[in-house]
C-alpha cells in the first residue's frame, strides 16, 4: 500500500467516525461515547417537549382544492399518533377574522385516523384566499390556502 493510499483510508475512517458521531451512533458497549475519559454527559429534559407518557397526535390536511365545477372547497385530512377515535377531526376555513368549521367523525385505519373531507360551498365562504387547518383536540395541522374566485 502507498503512503497515499494509508492517508486517504486514514481521511476516510475519520470521516466515518465523525459522521457516527454526528448521527448519535454510540460507542461500544451501546452507551454514548464519553468526549473526555470518565466524562459521562446526563440528559436533561426538553422543557418544550410534551410529558413522556402523554398522548400526542398529529393532524395533517391531505387535500385541500377548490373545485370548479361544483364551486366548493374540499379539504381533506388525517390523524397521526396517539389517536382517540371518540375526538372528531375539525377543518377550519378562516379569512379576515371570519370563519366556517366542518366537523367530520374519523374512520380508523391500521396506523391513523382518517378524517375524510368535508365540501364547503364557494357562496358560503365567499371570494378570497381562506386559511385552512384541521385541529383535532387540542393539536392543529399546518396551515394550507385556496383561492375562492368571485
Amino acid at each position: 500500500m502507498r503512503a497515499t493510499d494509508s492517508a486517504i483510508a486514514v481521511l476516510v475512517a475519520a470521516a466515518c467516525l465523525a459522521t457516527m458521531a454526528a448521527c448519535g451512533v454510540s460507542g461500544p458497549g451501546g452507551g454514548p461515547t464519553p468526549s473526555t475519559p470518565g466524562s459521562v454527559e446526563t440528559a436533561s429534559p426538553d422543557p418544550t417537549s410534551p410529558p413522556t407518557g402523554a398522548p400526542t397526535a398529529t393532524p395533517l390536511l391531505t387535500h385541500v382544492e377548490w373545485n370548479e365545477p361544483s364551486g366548493e372547497v374540499i379539504a381533506s385530512g388525517l390523524v397521526d399518533g396517539s389517536l382517540d377515535d371518540a375526538v372528531d377531526c375539525e377543518f377550519e376555513f378562516s379569512i379576515d377574522g371570519a370563519a366556517v368549521s366542518r366537523t367530520a367523525t374519523p374512520q380508523p385505519g391500521p396506523s391513523s385516523l382518517d378524517c375524510g373531507s368535508v365540501f364547503v360551498p364557494g357562496d358560503e365562504l365567499g371570494p378570497g384566499a381562506w386559511t385552512i387547518v384541521l385541529r383535532y383536540g387540542d393539536a392543529r395541522s399546518d396551515e394550507a390556502t385556496v383561492e375562492v374566485p368571485e
